[in-house]
């Protein structure tokens, strides 16, 4: 499946942009991108077609895994994909899976319209509480306790040591895997994506040597610029010149024979890890874990360069609310003791702090376990 833009449609002697969903033999998915086109010609902004193609394209993605035709959809598979997917598997806050909600509202209403199916799908969209099993009903944020996820570097080279696998490319793959999600902040999902740690990007095809710095397509299909650390690139060109060099395919991070890997595969890895490591520590740890450690350190080190971290981070991150960045930054002057700081940052985002007290609850440090 892809997204492609569409320059021209043509209606009543009109032209009109919009965008077409491909699927996988690169054959153009008629009924969603009729619906998109049809959103074109009622005057939606291009911006609101293209969030909508790609939350579309994402549902769609994942019936074709679950070898399910839109057609065929019940209400337990819009449950599914709500919650098991999109609020457990992806972590998407309650507001983004809301543009998804928006989106699948709209197309199964035109299928019935336009005659694509013969029943209307009146489906209940719900989105329940990981731990009260709660309908969550307005815009909620998750309880993030940065110190049940923070990693040393001290820790983190102690997790790497239970990368072991008969196989050296599975044990150097894994071990980058991990490297992946402490320097440069991917999310799972990210590490994986087909579109992202692909071999032409990552390789300057003048040089052959591994870049800088590298687009990134994330959450909500947002497109951020990460950079590649010294120490990472030189990892990443060991992995590409060595046990890579003779796997076919584009991708950096694959299965043996150049295949792509599920989207849980660096969650798993982890996992795998920790669980090997019998470390109480890293109990509450995941994957995720190493993209707020990145996050944490990134705080860090634009204090040690001098540089504005309400700037930098959410460019790194992706982060479009000021409330995600305080999360960081607060929990990294209480965790170095800048304490000016964190009465500057007291005062000056009090209201922030007495809506979200998600906030303070989640930046009690206590003792590093």
């Amino acid at each position: 499946m892809a997204v492609i833009k569409v320059s021209k449609v043509q209606y009543s002697g009109l032209n009109f942009k919009s965008f077409a969903l491909i699927d996988n033999n690169g054959d153009i998915r008629i009924a969603p991108s009729l619906f998109l086109a049809n959103l074109s010609l009622n005057g939606h902004s291009q911006e609101t077609i293209s969030n909508y193609s790609y939350r579309l394209d994402n549902f769609l993605k994942v019936l074709d895994d679950a070898k399910l035709d839109f057609i065929n959809v019940e209400q337990l598979h819009i449950d599914i994909y709500l919650n098991k997917y999109l609020n457990n598997h992806l972590d998407l806050e309650f507001s983004s899976i809301q543009g998804h909600i928006a989106c699948l509202t709209r197309f199964f209403k035109y299928l019935y319209e336009f005659g694509f199916t013969s029943r209307p799908n009146d489906f209940i969209y719900r989105v329940t509480d990981n731990d009260t099993g709660y309908q969550i009903k307005a815009k909620t944020r998750k309880k993030i306790k940065l110190i049940e996820h923070y990693l040393t570097r001290e820790r983190f080279d102690e997790l790497l040591c239970y990368v072991d696998s008969s196989d050296d490319f599975i044990n150097e793959r894994n071990e980058l895997i991990l490297h992946i999600g402490f320097h440069m902040g991917l999310r799972a999902s990210e590490v994986v994506d087909k579109r992202n740690l692909i071999l032409t990007k990552l390789i300057n095809k003048y040089t052959g040597f591994v870049v800088d710095k590298i687009d990134i397509i994330g959450k909500g299909e947002k497109l951020r610029q990460v950079l590649v650390p010294p120490k990472l690139k030189s990892k990443i060109q060991s992995f590409v010149d060595g046990r890579r060099k003779k796997i076919p395919g584009n991708l950096l991070i694959c299965a043996k024979d150049g295949s792509p890997l599920n989207k849980s595969f660096a969650s798993s890895v982890f996992r795998k890890v920790a669980s090997a490591s019998r470390k109480p520590y890293l109990k509450s740890r995941t994957f995720h874990s190493l993209r707020h450690t990145f996050a944490t350190n990134c705080v860090i080190e634009c204090h040690k360069n001098g540089h504005d971290p309400w700037t930098v981070l959410p460019d790194r991150m992706g982060h479009a609310k000021k409330e995600t960045t305080l999360l960081y930054v607060f929990f990294e002057a209480v965790l170095n003791s800048r304490h000016s700081l964190i009465k500057k940052l007291s005062v000056k985002h009090k209201s922030i702090f007495t809506k979200n007290k998600n906030i303070s609850q989640g930046i009690d440090v206590g003792i590093l376990s």
